[in-house]
């Protein structure tokens, strides 16, 4: 079997269901930054090799995010035979965060995402996630119907990844580096 199949050479892809949809639809959008957040908690989960109680957690988000990517890929009405995101996932992502943040001083700072590659990629996770969110929330706005478990999802999982760079910190003994605001006082 043949990757290609130049059925998208004019701007057109088949979403779950079997409907043609033009690329540049919001269902596309969302669910294409969802693929690019997956691809990225990818690399993440390779970065934190040492660190088993987070790659664990992120193996299980990553396949949530995918889950996430199919219900919003279908026409809605394939969504029955897709996985599905419930509230108690939404609830095991908010007690992911506590157990991340479990120990750890809190700060009233904002950050800066250096001081090592995995910290990094999480602010690049968290950021991408907050775009997916974006999206995801003018799939809504236009019409189209997403399951609010979805929605409450992506919006927990950017936090997630927050508290995950906050235990990257902690785990890797960085020096976390605050933002400094130039005031123009210099």
């Amino acid at each position: 079997m043949k990757i290609y199949t130049k059925t998208g050479d004019r701007g057109m892809t088949s979403i779950i269901g079997g409907h043609r949809i033009s690329k540049a639809d919001l269902r596309i959008d969302a669910y294409g930054t969802l693929d690019e957040l997956t691809a990225f908690e990818g690399e993440l989960y390779n970065r934190i090799s040492a660190n088993v109680k987070a790659r664990d957690y992120l193996l299980w988000v990553i396949n949530r995010t995918m889950d996430c990517a199919s219900l919003i890929a279908s026409d809605g009405n394939s969504t029955k035979k897709l996985p599905q995101i419930t509230e108690d996932m939404v609830n095991t992502v908010e007690r992911m965060i506590d157990a991340l943040l479990e120990g750890i001083p809190q700060i009233s700072n904002f950050t800066l995402p250096i001081g090592s590659t995995s910290l990094s990629s999480s602010h690049i996770c968290r950021t991408i996630c907050r775009r997916a969110e974006r999206c995801i929330v003018r799939l809504i706005e236009s019409g189209v119907e997403v399951d609010c478990n979805v929605q409450d999802f992506i919006n927990r999982l950017s936090d997630f990844f927050y508290a995950l760079g906050r235990q990257i910190v902690y785990f890797e003994k960085i020096n976390e580096v605050y933002w400094t605001a130039d005031k123009g006082n210099q």
